[in-house]
């Protein structure tokens, strides 16, 4: 919505990270240091899209109090899951 708000104004353009507020970061630097070499915007943003795009991350969740709290564990599950020391792992793909 604010970028059709303000497209009269500037060229504004949209890139999805599909991934964490990690990937999102490491967009986000990449982008400044490009900018700051001289990208054209256009070709910047295509450059950032493609890094969103094809992106892999993992997280390592280390306790299973925050799926209990989401109703996706139960308590018995969780406590089960720290005596065993279990991690979960999240894989965020090109798909988000």
């Amino acid at each position: 919505m604010v970028l059709e708000e303000f497209a009269d104004d500037f060229k504004t353009y949209y890139i999805d990270s599909k991934g964490t507020s990690f990937q999102m970061q490491h967009i986000l630097l990449e982008g400044l240091e490009m900018l700051e070499a001289g990208w054209p915007a256009d070709r910047l943003a295509e450059e950032l899209q493609w890094i969103g795009d094809n992106s892999r991350i993992y997280v390592v969740i280390p306790d299973l109090k925050t799926f209990v709290k989401g109703g996706r564990a139960s308590l018995l599950t969780a406590k089960l899951g720290s005596l065993l020391r279990i991690n979960v792992v999240a894989y965020f793909n090109a798909a988000g």
